[in-house]
């Protein structure tokens, strides 16, 4: 590409220059301000461990029988709700052919068939 090229390594001269050229380090910033001594104990700023009690194995059995129960009753819903949109989707398709068909009746009666043909094969904007 444009302005690539080879370039000869810098002499110590030029590399003393290019090093004197950079800006100088920045300056420190001293704080002159001490910091507020704590007058609090050190143990009040921790929080006691709060133990939680051992999970028996009974109430373990007791919350898994209950989560299955609730399962069941999530995928029985889940068919339900299956069979109800097919049902939905049948009746869509029932009301969309009637009303395709009271359509096309209605350009049969009206004698222009091939307009209605025409509307339906033609692309649509």
């Amino acid at each position: 590409g444009y302005g690539k090229g080879l370039l000869w390594p810098l002499t110590t001269s030029e590399k003393e220059g290019a090093a004197e050229s950079r800006s100088p380090p920045p300056m420190k910033v001293k704080h002159h301000l001490t910091p507020p001594p704590i007058v609090r104990a050190p143990g009040q700023f921790q929080e006691d461990e709060v133990k939680w009690p051992e999970p028996s194995v009974h109430k373990l059995a007791v919350q898994v029988k209950k989560l299955r129960k609730e399962n069941i009753e999530l995928r029985d819903r889940n068919a339900e709700l299956g069979v109800e949109l097919t049902e939905l989707r049948n009746n869509f398709d029932t009301l969309s052919r009637g009303l395709c068909t009271k359509i096309k009746r209605a350009f049969v009666e009206m004698g222009k068939e091939k307009k209605y043909y025409a509307n339906w094969m033609s692309p649509l904007p």
